[in-house]
């Protein structure tokens, strides 16, 4: 099956049958970047044929956030419609005058990188540029035919400031470089590419900043034949590696891998000989080395390490934990495009190391420097699969399961090997989507959370008149709910129902929350002889509240639900077999079972909106509403009696964060967030 769009840019499901070839071929692009991050100018010259096999039609470009300045065929100025976001052109040379003969088509674009927060397309980051043309980023970049089946040779040129972008990479092989010649060009250089191998518009990559952060301890190769593998590097080298939750790496920085892994073992506070520590990876291409260079730096410290081989992340969790490890180490990117890898540790219990604590540690002790290893650990290898599928059964009564009909969309994540057989084992029918592991993501990017990504699911939920889909994401600690009629399940409304089920197995329990959840969650906790808790957002800092309030469940907006009978750790295995068990005992559609909430509780879902002093904009919001019950548990929360709103600054990215509810009804809710969105953007 083949994914494409419609001319309002949503997903259809394309199956062999139903294939049509493109109307025109394109044989090379010619790209021309003037790069600056203000106004990046890019010239695209094509050559085109018309395919004889397909009826005459316009020829369709996709586009999205381009100011176009010119379009010519063949030298002439050529007559051109705007279909919403699409270039459409028409009067194109015949069959009969070319026959499949090529012309030229020239395209004048620009954009402006700086103002690029979606990181899809062309964008500036660390004053590098870089870009991500998976999931339609091209046509951030160009028009251009927006199917993977239109495959063309690429000859780019990039022409940039020297001094502020030494290093210009893109794919293929270099063929020309030099000073930009011509008065204004002063300081400015430029460099020819050419890739011989036709290649689909996704595959398009280009980098432009330096080449050297060795104050971060990252030095980047150039040795490579796709530049690709250097954007990749790019992307997140320019940053802090130790965030506040977790490490992530670019894929292709050659971090000192080895004195890492040293250090997290002397986070144990053990000798390095009596450690034993679980090791994990995930479906993604560099995985395995990681894990290997993990492996390496562990045992080379002297410790044990119990090597999962591939397996959810969540699966890792149940080592560290089933096995009472020292520690863990799981290579993944979670939902994260296909460039990016990383490592979520875990310490004894499976509790998380993060900024707070351990992950400093850390950092300190590789910026620091080691001693040279002493060598002298083991490794073994371990097949969970069984065991863990049976473990995550037990949870649950399956004799108390109805049959139902599912979609299920592992977006090639882990999700296919590792709940698959158990929904199976149910008697679950089964419509499966990207269900097979596979770190190219030829479906959609592992991250159910973006709108674009669970377009496919919802409409095969209709298709398929299914009861209920259910969608992973990349490593598989979180799973997200469309219900029978196609709506999107909002994370809060199904931390409810999780409460609920919770709350009968042990009743009078501790429920935690974050702040940004609907109020249906305290509410009903409360309804149900529980007590709620809010917790800061962040998987690090829930689960060790987890453990500090005895909680016996605990849930986040974005779809972290956390088990006390699972090491206080999140999964995305449990929470689909509790909603199952709940279903069938309760008799109600999952659409139906959404209807207590939304007809009372009117959610707006997360907005993003860039603030560069984000701390400025909360006090002016919180000094806005004195009359209000204000608390600052994780950014500004403001509270009355038929409606609230939480923001928050994200932590990676200069963006304030909008969850708004209201408890009147959704034109309020919409007023109001409608409000608040104008004092965040406003000067």
């Amino acid at each position: 099956m083949l994914q494409l769009r419609d001319g309002q840019g949503a997903p259809v499901a394309v199956h062999r049958a139903d294939y049509a070839a493109p109307a025109y071929w394109i044989d090379t692009v010619d790209l021309t970047f003037d790069l600056d991050p203000a106004k990046t100018r890019v010239l695209n010259k094509m050559t085109l044929r018309r395919n004889p096999d397909v009826a005459a039609q316009p020829l369709k470009l996709d586009g999205e956030d381009l100011n176009l300045a010119r379009v010519l065929v063949n030298g002439q100025g050529a007559s051109f419609k705007m279909e919403g976001s699409r270039l459409v052109l028409e009067n194109l040379p015949s069959l009969e005058e070319y026959g499949s003969s090529p012309f030229e088509l020239e395209i004048f674009t620009t954009c402006v990188p700086a103002k690029n927060t979606k990181l899809m397309g062309l964008y500036v980051s660390n004053d590098s540029f870089f870009t991500q043309c998976e999931a339609e980023g091209f046509r951030r970049i160009t028009y251009f035919p927006d199917r993977p089946d239109v495959m063309a040779s690429y000859t780019v040129t990039l022409r940039a400031d020297k001094a502020k972008y030494p290093v210009l990479l893109s794919n293929g092989n270099l063929v020309d470089q030099g000073p930009v010649e011509g008065a204004g060009n002063e300081g400015r250089h430029f460099a020819t590419w050419v890739d011989p191998h036709k290649k689909p518009s996704y595959l398009f990559a280009l980098v432009a900043g330096v080449n050297d952060y060795a104050d971060k301890r990252i030095r980047l190769s150039y040795a490579v034949s796709d530049a690709r593998e250097v954007a990749r590097g790019f992307k997140e080298a320019g940053g802090s590696l130790y965030s506040s939750i977790e490490i992530r790496l670019a894929t292709d920085a050659e971090v000192t891998r080895d004195k890492l892994d040293a250090a997290f073992a002397d986070i144990a506070g053990k000798d390095p000989g009596e450690l034993r520590i679980g090791l994990g990876r995930d479906m993604r291409l560099t995985a395995p080395a990681m894990a290997a260079a993990y492996l390496k730096g562990m045992t080379g410290e002297g410790a044990h390490v119990i090597d999962a081989g591939e397996v959810a992340t969540e699966m890792l969790y149940f080592l560290v934990g089933s096995r009472e490890l020292d520690g863990g180490a799981m290579c993944t990117a979670s939902h994260n495009p296909k460039a990016y890898t990383g490592v979520k540790l875990v310490s004894a219990g499976a509790l998380p190391l993060s900024g707070d604590a351990g992950i400093g540690d850390i950092r300190k002790l590789v910026e620091a420097g080691m001693d040279a290893a002493t060598g002298g650990g083991s490794s073994e290898e371990v097949d969970l699969w069984d065991e863990y599928r049976a473990s995550a059964e037990a949870f649950i009564d399956p004799a108390k399961i109805k049959p139902m009909k599912i979609v299920v969309d592992g977006g090639n994540g882990m999700a296919g090997p590792m709940v698959g057989p158990i929904l199976k084992n149910l008697g679950m029918d089964l419509v499966e989507l990207y269900f097979t592991p596979n770190g190219e993501f030829p479906g959609h990017e592992p991250n159910p959370l973006l709108p674009e990504n669970r377009e496919l699911i919802i409409n095969e939920v209709k298709k398929e008149n299914a009861d209920l889909g259910i969608a992973w994401d990349g490593d598989s600690d979180r799973c997200f709910f469309v219900d029978g009629e196609g709506r999107f399940c909002d994370g809060d409304f199904i931390c409810a129902l999780l409460a609920r089920q919770a709350l009968a197995a042990d009743p009078g329990a501790t429920i935690l929350y974050d702040p940004r959840s609907s109020r249906a969650v305290p509410d009903l906790v409360e309804a149900e002889g529980g007590k709620s808790e809010l917790s800061r957002v962040g998987h690090a800092i829930f689960k060790k509240r987890m453990r500090e309030e005895g909680a016996a469940f605990g849930g986040e907006v974005s779809g972290h639900y956390y088990f006390r009978d699972f090491y206080c750790a999140d999964s995305g295995t449990l929470p689909a077999l509790y909603l199952l068990q709940a279903l069938s005992e309760d008799g109600r559609s999952l659409a139906e079972t959404m209807e207590e909430f939304h007809s009372k509780y009117f959610i707006s879902g997360e907005i993003n909106s860039e603030v560069a002093d984000q701390q400025a904009k909360m006090d002016e919001i919180e000094a806005m509403h004195p009359d209000a019950e204000i608390t600052h548990l994780d950014g500004v929360s403001i509270d009355y009696d038929d409606w609230h709103f939480n923001v928050r600054p994200s932590n990676t990215e200069p963006l304030l964060r909008l969850n708004l509810e209201s408890l009147v009804s959704r034109e309020d809710m919409e007023t109001k967030r409608d409000e608040i969105l104008a004092v965040i953007r406003g000067a």
